[in-house]
């Protein structure tokens, strides 16, 4: 008896030393245990190989710990889960693991370790609501869903299907996800894969989790690869609406997948959600004050009103993804202008902003792309928008010390005045530049445009832009030395300050003078104001710009302002599409997208691509007798016979039709008995604009610059003959018209250059030849100047005869630095030329006052 006490005491030290050195480990570890050692526990629940352990340590202590049984295992040892003396915790946290690791130990004996058990136990305790799908989806079990493929989704019992639908769907308490999503959280593509292709399932893809996100939401987080699985398998299971829905839906912090896409930076995400059609504007910051920006009132572009997707590869390709990061629109992420325009036109919102509060404008201006800059303002992008740190895009381009972006924002209407967020304005910037070696031009050009000096509370300023300072920058090489006065002071200085007086002092305008019978009539007389416009191919965009001006500073449209338009060449294609209802700025869009398209390798260019265009701004069919308000006169040059002749096109009756029926009036023009004011839109711009070796001849006409390139003499004469054939036809003279006011716009003086003398030889010599082949072109370029003449002599007469009948007339036309020819594209060039424009307008401030008065009183 003595020595089996003996033993009895041996065994249940060794148990104890045992058991306290398996509960001294940290309560929750999992360690590998010898069965024998609990042969004498009390078993307090049991489920199946899982069982929960009690035992009275020699403290007379309980102390519960739940092991794992190995399946069939002749190794003779378990897993030790958890260890305590908390009988409730231990009730628990078995509770928790009873439905689960049993059929683990089950299905994958071989694969379970400490280690393994270790994560599993960890997990299943953190999400106890989690079902076996979801916990094999999060360590990659994929022999799970394969045995549930081959084994249960094999039966067709509604029952089995039913309840394999639910474990598929079934979202946990805690987070709400399914075990497809979490397949995607932990990008287990061959868990995802065997998911998807169980059968008899219906996986139900619109489930969101407890932060709104739907797995589309997730995927985006991941890689493109997984996108692209999920997209196609909503999409061809459920159809293109479904999916439309699950990938721009906003989760519950408003975020859509492109935009969680870019936030996490995964570049191959944001252009697999472009391809399957997520909103381009998705991953856009937008405020009350943008949202509606993107309207058809801003930009001339013709929009999709029901696409806002992306599904193009080779455009998606064509994105930097280092941006997309950074968050924004597409448009904030372009490399080419060309993208940008189709972009515009998939909705994208120009002025959506970025993760750091930037609009596309200001990226593009930060990067000094000049095309992409362009492109945006020719969209219709905001020039003045706010962004981080309160800069402007003229404050960004600053920095970027980029003289022609600088110039493109100025052009396009930036207000230099505007301060950043520490109370800078651009100049201010431009002065204190210590690193810019243009700093002195961009000073200048801001100074031209009369960019105001800080106020005295600014601190740190330089010369540039402190008051009482005189420095204002270094002008690049400019024309403004050879521009002309706005009217002849000698012709018209009475003619305007008399008419302006008069104007001031007596708003009716009634001649006092005149009496009885003649003072009805003149009050009959109806007032009009008389816009004229040369023809001069891309330099068109030097009218447009004053336009811009003028619309501006009256804040009313051009065809609100003028009764009677005239136009040739460029300056009727011009006339045509303000007549159509857009805006100065919209034709400046208009023409910044034109010459992209046209002006392509060697003249003469596509005539069809020029009336593809001109059909989609004025219409395939409208007609000319349709433009209500102004009259408008376009001039065209006959060139089916020798010599030629004019031909105009109008909007209303010719005066012609009063008189007698001869083949041709008096001044030439050919018979208009037939109605030429039902002429095509298209079609009367196509054919004034058919410049010879730039266009091909369209039917009977050539360009009207061939005969008429400054067109003010044929509008006073249009009107003269009007008047007088209503003096002859209507004994009321209801119908006759007192010209208020002339307005000449020209394209610009080119820059004097000396050519050599034209003299000829024989050419019966070498030397003559030579001659010959020199002197030529220099004579064709005289011919071809004079032939369209609108600068000079023409003018002069034209004042002389407004000097003549007591009319006003103002000649717009700034001198521009260089020869810039009528199918210039350079955008450097261009953008020059209309910074010239815009100088030109403010050193003439006095001239333009009094055209303005003039403009705004009846």
């Amino acid at each position: 008896n003595q020595a089996i006490f003996l033993k009895m005491t041996s065994f249940l030290s060794l148990a104890n030393q045992f058991l306290t050195k398996v509960f001294s480990l940290e309560p929750y570890s999992v360690v590998e245990v010898k069965i024998e050692d609990y042969i004498h526990y009390d078993i307090v629940a049991r489920e199946e190989s899982l069982i929960l352990y009690n035992y009275c340590d020699n403290k007379n202590q309980n102390n519960y710990e739940i092991l794992l049984h190995r399946e069939n295992s002749s190794t003779r040892t378990a897993f030790s889960l958890y260890r305590s003396t908390r009988n409730d915790e231990a009730e628990i946290y078995f509770i928790r693991l009873k439905d689960k690791l049993p059929m683990f130990m089950t299905r994958f004996p071989n694969l379970l370790s400490a280690s393994s058990l270790q994560e599993i136990c960890k997990h299943i305790n953190a999400n106890p609501s989690q079902n076996m799908a979801h916990i094999c989806a999060q360590f990659g079990y994929i022999d799970y869903f394969r045995q549930l493929s081959t084994e249960e989704f094999n039966e067709t019992s509604t029952s089995i299907m039913t309840a394999n639908n639910q474990l598929l769907n079934a979202q946990d308490e805690s987070q709400g996800k399914t075990c497809l999503q979490i397949a995607i959280e932990t990008q287990r593509l061959n868990i995802i894969q065997a998911i998807i292709a169980l059968p008899n399932v219906e996986l139900k893809f619109n489930l969101v989790d407890h932060s709104g996100n739907n797995l589309v939401h997730v995927a985006a987080q991941t890689n493109g690869t997984i996108v692209s699985i999920i997209c196609a398998t909503i999409k061809t299971n459920h159809g293109n609406d479904l999916l439309m829905e699950i990938i721009n839906a906003k989760n519950y912090e408003n975020f859509a997948p492109l935009y969680l896409a870019c936030s996490h930076d995964k570049p191959s995400c944001v252009k697999e959600l472009l391809k399957n059609g997520a909103d381009v504007n998705g991953a856009s910051i937008q405020d009350n004050n943008n949202a509606g920006d993107n309207d058809s009132s801003s930009s001339t572009t013709s929009r999709d009103e029901s696409q806002s997707d992306l599904n193009d590869d080779r455009l998606i390709n064509m994105l930097n993804v280092n941006d997309m990061k950074n968050g924004g629109t597409p448009l904030h992420w372009c490399k080419s202008s060309e993208v940008i325009e189709i972009l515009v036109e998939r909705n994208c919102n120009l002025n959506a902003r970025n993760f750091h509060g930037d609009t596309a404008l200001h990226h593009m201006v930060a990067r000094a792309d000049l095309n992409c800059t362009l492109s945006l303002l020719g969209h219709g992008a905001d020039v003045n928008a706010i962004g981080a740190n309160g800069y402007t895009p003229l404050h960004v381009s600053i920095k970027a010390n980029n003289v022609a972006i600088v110039q493109a924002l100025i052009v396009f209407g930036a207000n230099v005045d505007l301060l950043n967020a520490s109370g800078y304005s651009a100049r201010h910037l431009a002065a204190i530049s210590t690193q810019s070696p243009a700093k002195d031009t961009i000073l200048y050009i801001l100074h031209s445009v009369c960019a105001r000096r800080c106020s005295q509370s600014i601190k740190n300023c330089t010369e540039g832009c402190a008051q009482d300072f005189t420095y204002n920058g270094v002008p690049p090489d400019n024309p403004f030395t050879r521009n002309l006065p706005l009217y002849d002071k000698v012709l018209l200085d009475d003619v305007m300050k008399n008419n302006l007086e008069r104007k001031l002092q007596n708003p009716t305008n009634t001649d006092m003078n005149i009496d009885g019978e003649n003072s009805k009539q003149r009050q009959r007389r109806k007032k009009v104001k008389l816009l004229c416009m040369d023809g001069g191919g891309i330099r068109g965009l030097i009218l447009i710009q004053i336009l811009c001006h003028i619309e501006l500073v009256t804040n009313q449209r051009i065809i609100d302002i003028f009764d009677w338009i005239a136009g040739t060449s460029t300056g009727g294609i011009l006339a045509l599409l303000l007549a159509s209802g857009y805006s100065a700025s919209q034709c400046r869009q208009i023409y910044f997208l034109l010459k992209d398209k046209l002006f392509i390798r060697y003249r003469p260019y596509c005539s069809d691509t020029l009336e593809k265009f001109l059909q989609k701004y004025l219409g395939s069919d409208r007609r000319m007798n349709e433009l209500c308000k102004p009259r408008i006169l376009i001039p065209a040059t006959i060139a089916t016979r020798f010599p030629p002749s004019a031909k105009f096109f109008r909007n209303y009756p010719s005066s012609t039709d009063l008189l007698h029926g001869l083949q041709y009036s008096s001044s030439g023009e050919e018979n208009e008995t037939i109605d030429n004011t039902n002429e095509l839109l298209w079609k009367v711009a196509r054919a004034t604009g058919a410049a010879p070796t730039y266009f091909s001849q369209f039917e009977s006409y050539l360009d009207g610059g061939l005969i008429s390139n400054n067109p003010t003499m044929d509008l006073l004469h249009e009107i003269q003959f009007h008047n007088r054939s209503v003096e002859i036809f209507d004994k009321k003279c209801d119908d006759i018209y007192d010209i208020d006011l002339v307005v000449s716009l020209g394209t610009g003086l080119i820059p004097n250059k000396p050519i050599d003398k034209l003299n000829f030889s024989p050419l019966f010599s070498f030397s003559g030849i030579s001659n010959f082949a020199t002197n030529f072109p220099n004579l064709i370029k005289v011919l071809v100047e004079q032939a369209s003449l609108a600068n000079g002599r023409i003018v002069d007469r034209a004042q002389a005869w407004c000097s003549m009948i007591n009319v006003p007339f103002f000649r717009l036309n700034p001198a521009i630095s260089e020869d810039i020819q009528m199918d210039e594209s350079d955008n450097v060039k261009l953008i020059n030329m209309l910074w010239e424009t815009m100088a030109y307008i403010y050193m003439n401030h006095n001239d333009m006052s009094s055209l303005l008065s003039f403009l705004l009183h009846e």
